[in-house]
């Protein structure tokens, strides 16, 4: 067997021995103290639809310089995630439900050693939806990333949506699935790019620049 795909067995089998013990699973991981504009993307991109297969999430990132990127490349066990997070509250009429649960079916990405990630530790309120970077010492600058997959149907026809930038850390170094992807638990992360605050609503289109000249959000034309 791979080493890496040994090293995701035994930490998933170490989740379920805490689990079976009652004892806590971790969640995060201490990392360096660090500014936003160190790991965050200049530009994103975010489109979400259906068509006659299901609904589907397509991301799209770029970082316009290597300080921008610093966090990441000079860390060699750092992972990186843009998530897409669906809004379930229940407490408002129309939008109160998600309309992704989790990713589902086929997926793509560029990013460099991607992984389906896992909602452990997630509320249920917050459905995340994301495909992250388990190896973000090889993004670069210039680069545009992106990632695609479909979802579960969640039970909203519409729902708002949260574009997040999350930094973390490969527990142990080297594995690269998704159970061995832990964010990073000092200040500094999981930047809101997008917040639920916008009313960015799914299914539709929205890009954002973040601390690149400007802050800024809006409304993108659908694709056909």
């Amino acid at each position: 067997m791979h080493v890496a795909k040994r090293l995701a067995v035994a930490m998933f089998a170490m989740l379920l021995a805490h689990r079976a013990a009652g004892q806590s699973v971790p969640t995060g991981y201490p990392c360096d103290a660090i500014t936003d504009t160190e790991y965050v993307p200049s530009y994103v991109w975010s489109y979400i639809s259906e068509d006659a297969t299901g609904r589907f999430v397509i991301q799209r990132m770029y970082w316009h310089d290597m300080n921008r990127i610093s966090w990441l490349y000079n860390t060699v066990d750092s992972t990186f995630e843009l998530d897409t997070i669906f809004y379930n509250y229940n407490d408002v009429p129309v939008v109160g439900a998600a309309y992704g649960v989790y990713p589902y079916g086929y997926w793509d990405s560029n990013l460099p050693d991607p992984y389906v990630d896992v909602q452990v530790g997630d509320p249920n309120e917050e459905k995340a939806v994301t495909v992250g970077c388990a190896s973000a010492f090889l993004l670069y600058p210039l680069q545009l990333y992106y990632y695609a997959t479909r979802m579960m149907t969640g039970p909203g026809n519409q729902s708002w949506v949260k574009v997040a930038a999350q930094r973390g850390r490969q527990v142990p170094t080297g594995c690269l699935s998704s159970l061995c992807s832990y964010s990073c638990t000092t200040d500094v992360n999981q930047v809101r790019i997008v917040p639920f605050q916008d009313h960015f609503t799914a299914p539709g289109c929205r890009h954002s620049w973040y601390q690149w000249w400007v802050t800024w959000s809006s409304a993108c034309p659908l694709l056909p």
